[in-house]
């Protein structure tokens, strides 16, 4: 609704010897009303509001002599300056009936009587239309098959703020996963959110598509080209290092998957500072490492990065220590800084990507380093980290990876991911009852079953080298990330692991 205002009126009125007023940059013919000739020009301007009146004489300001009234020497050059307070604009300005609003500074002789009228208003009320009041609709495509996806923080459809942050939840139909998401067009599948920056509506479309009919299909969580999952010239090759959980589903394919994966050779923590330097080599440029939620750096041996421990050791409390302190499978070069900045955080999607949960501004920070976050979880009340875009899937493979190795067998720690879960759908495998827990759930599942970080080239080198080379044992996940869903979705009814009906 336009509101209404108001308006101020400033009257005043110049008299002096008869001359002509000049104004900056024009002229314009302003009516006399010759009344009385004076050795000074007088000047009176009655109270008004929103705004200053200042008359200047020679660049400094003069003050009235009584009511309101100012006195200026003939022949001195007078400057009449309008200057509307914050918030407000000058309206109209005429003098003598003549609009002369399109300037705030006029510079004038005194020749006559001269009535000033002055309206100051607020800035909004001149296009009836505050740029504060428009809102954005959002809203869901009505056509979407095969699953559901809604808004986290909105209802459907709904008015927004501009500027909002728009994120979206999807939950696929048995045997189906989301292959496309987009606003007006635009994909936003890697993200899963937009920004509503317009006062327009955006409408979320969605596709789902099968992830198995007859034959199980899971290329989607794949990027890898080139490299093929491999154990060198071990006895026991892939298809048979994999075959015990042949057909499996549920609980009983996490149990055979630790069976296959339980026994390792385990090395010491300092001899870390030997074998990262080849696990984590960048496969495109073999004299640089992959640093953990950073990418690409030279390699200079130990003095380049620090160890960091992907599931945190304060998370069962296994410190340094074989096996879990040690086992490479989690344990990544990162950047000190960085790393001491993650500290011990869950993983999950930070509510608020503002400058104030980044570090940015710190001196160590690289623009490689862009797109991490720590702050208060989407998901979560908890302060989570939240990792870029393209450490998101291994990330999230290594935290399910130790939940399958550590069950508590053995004299182990049993570790289990923990965290916000719809537990009608979704497999806890008791986590509260742990020694160790690391979540947020919501979140790496998503990372780990959508395409916003499928498995990359690098990580099954990295998984070739440490099974080859050192531990002798595999990620399962990143072998077959669709085992993930097989294992914690307790609606699965597809084929079971191996694509065995």
């Amino acid at each position: 609704m336009k509101k209404i205002f108001k308006k101020k009126i400033l009257t005043g009125f110049l008299v002096a010897s008869i001359g002509t007023i000049s104004l900056v940059s024009c002229t314009r013919n302003i009516s006399n009303d010759v009344t009385e000739i004076h050795q000074k020009a007088v000047v009176s301007i009655n109270e008004f509001s929103n705004g200053t009146v200042n008359l200047l004489v020679d660049g400094a300001n003069i003050l009235p002599t009584s009511e309101g009234t100012y006195q200026i020497d003939l022949n001195k050059t007078a400057t009449f300056v309008v200057t509307p307070n914050e918030g407000y604009k000058l309206f109209s300005l005429t003098i003598n009936g003549v609009d002369i609003s399109d300037s705030l500074e006029f510079t004038f002789s005194l020749a006559t009587t001269y009535q000033v009228e002055v309206t100051f208003a607020l800035i909004e009320e001149e296009n009836g239309n505050n740029e504060e009041e428009k809102k954005a609709t959002i809203q869901i495509s009505e056509d979407i098959q095969n699953g559901q996806i809604s808004f986290r923080n909105f209802n459907n459809p709904a008015e927004v703020e501009l500027n909002s942050t728009i994120y979206i939840v999807y939950t696929p139909n048995k045997g189906y996963y989301l292959s496309s998401l987009t606003v007006n067009g635009s994909n936003i599948l890697s993200s899963k959110y937009f920004v509503a920056s317009e006062a327009i509506t955006y409408t979320v479309s969605a596709t789902f598509a099968s992830s198995y009919d007859g034959e199980a299909n899971y290329d989607y969580l794949y990027a890898n080209t080139r490299i093929s999952p491999s154990r060198g010239s071990q006895s026991v090759d892939i298809d048979e290092y994999y075959e015990p959980i042949r057909g499996l589903s549920g609980e009983a394919l996490k149990n055979g998957l630790h069976q296959i994966i339980h026994e390792h050779t385990e090395y010491s923590y300092s001899a870390l500072w030997q074998s990262m330097p080849k696990t984590d080599v960048d496969i495109d440029n073999p004299s640089k490492i992959i640093r953990t939620y950073e990418g690409s750096v030279n390699e200079n041996g130990s003095s380049t990065f620090n160890r960091e421990h992907t599931w945190a050791k304060s998370h069962g409390g296994f410190g340094e220590s074989a096996p879990c302190g040690t086992d490479m499978h989690h344990l990544r070069p990162a950047d000190y800084d960085l790393n001491r900045w993650r500290g011990n955080y869950d993983f999950g999607v930070v509510a608020s990507h503002s400058s104030s949960n980044t570090q940015q501004s710190k001196s160590w920070w690289t623009d490689a380093m862009d797109g991490n976050y720590v702050g208060t979880g989407l998901n979560t009340t908890a302060t989570v980290f939240e990792p870029k875009d393209e450490f998101k899937g291994d990330v999230a493979r290594m935290i399910f990876y130790m939940a399958v190795r550590y069950d508590g067998s053995n004299g182990e720690l049993n570790l289990e991911v923990s965290g916000n879960r719809d537990t009608s759908r979704y497999n806890t495998f008791n986590y509260g009852s742990a020694d160790g827990r690391h979540g947020n759930f919501v979140d790496l599942y998503d990372w780990a079953t959508s395409t916003i970080d499928p498995v990359s080239d690098f990580e099954v080198n990295r998984n070739n080298i440490i099974d080859q080379e050192y531990q002798h044992n595999r990620n399962p996940f990143i072998d077959h990330p669709e085992f993930i869903e097989m294992i914690y979705d307790k609606n699965y009814n597809g084929p079971g692991a191996l694509n065995d009906k």
